[in-house]
């Protein structure tokens, strides 16, 4: 793809999904345990439809394909088990990239999920659920909660992609469903 600055999200999250995942494999490039949300066991994955210049992890989102592996749900499922069991912990999350670039991606976070033994703390930018509202129904009857990461001002100030897709109202139908939703299964914890 060619990074044309202003891109769509949307666009890219296609395009990105297309990389990222193989069948349903995604690209991972490291299972570890980290000290946030009190302790967590984290699957860092590569892929993001956003480009933000402030992203801990914005060289391996700009080159997707420079280290790591592609791991089923199962595999993935089973280091963040290993993991888990060696550090006593029960709290899991998808880090480095966005989680839910589409259906294909949605399907094997949602996989994973069901697989682990514990919480799972979904963090997204909210950018293809706010697009395709269908893809809360996949996280619905799982033990997780949604961060929305959506830092509006630092995305329009240091973010390299397109105003105009932020006008559109996805973002809003997102709010709307989490909103709805946390009076059931999920709950939004926005910045």
């Amino acid at each position: 793809m060619n990074y044309r600055f202003p891109f769509d999200p949307i666009q890219r999250s296609r395009y990105v999904e297309s990389l990222v995942m193989q069948g349903d494999k995604r690209h991972y490039y490291r299972f570890r345990f980290a000290k946030f949300y009190g302790g967590i066991v984290t699957a860092d994955a590569v892929g993001c439809n956003l480009l933000c210049a402030y992203c801990w992890n914005y060289s391996r989102n700009l080159n997707l394909t420079t280290s790591g592996d592609f791991y089923s749900p199962i595999e993935v499922a089973k280091k963040l088990q290993a993991i888990s069991e060696k550090n006593n912990c029960t709290q899991f999350r998808v880090s480095g990239a966005e989680p839910i670039l589409g259906r294909t991606s949605a399907l094997h976070l949602a996989e994973v999920i069901r697989l682990v033994d514990g919480h799972f703390i979904i963090e997204t930018n909210g950018v293809a659920i706010g697009h395709d509202v269908s893809l809360l129904d996949l996280l619905k009857p799982l033990k997780c909660h949604i961060r929305l990461n959506y830092p509006k001002e630092m995305i329009q100030s240091r973010s390299r992609r397109s105003q105009e897709p932020w006008e559109r109202p996805f973002i809003i139908n997102f709010k709307q469903s989490m909103q709805y939703e946390r009076r059931r299964s999920l709950l939004a914890l926005p910045l």
